[in-house]
């Protein structure tokens, strides 16, 4: 195989490598709670939902919102108030007013 040829099969397996359990920093999650149980996630139990990393107190939960998306709204609303949140103090802290001449 040429070099070339080698690009894609090597980028895809380095993009599953990225993007496996494991992967994902604890730190970096949106969420401190699983939107489930109120319990603290857990760093085996991350994933990304909106180009975030969520978490969950255990693994099966995590598989199960991953598998069911679209069928597990409260989970979804529970991480949308958070995104929109995180938003909101984004733009309070990008336009703060500023002080009035006396």
């Amino acid at each position: 195989m040429t070099p070339r040829a080698l690009f894609l099969p090597l980028a895809l397996l380095a993009l599953a490598a990225c993007s496996g359990p494991g992967y994902h920093r604890i730190d970096e999650a949106l969420n401190d709670e699983c939107p489930r149980s109120g319990k603290r996630i857990s760093a085996d139990a991350l994933t990304i939902y909106r180009g975030r990393i969520v978490g969950f107190c255990k693994p099966e939960c995590r598989d199960d919102f991953a598998a069911h998306v679209g069928e597990r709204p409260e989970d979804r609303a529970f991480f949308d108030r958070l995104i929109a949140a995180t938003y909101v103090e984004a733009y309070s802290e990008a336009h703060v007013e500023p002080a009035t001449a006396r």
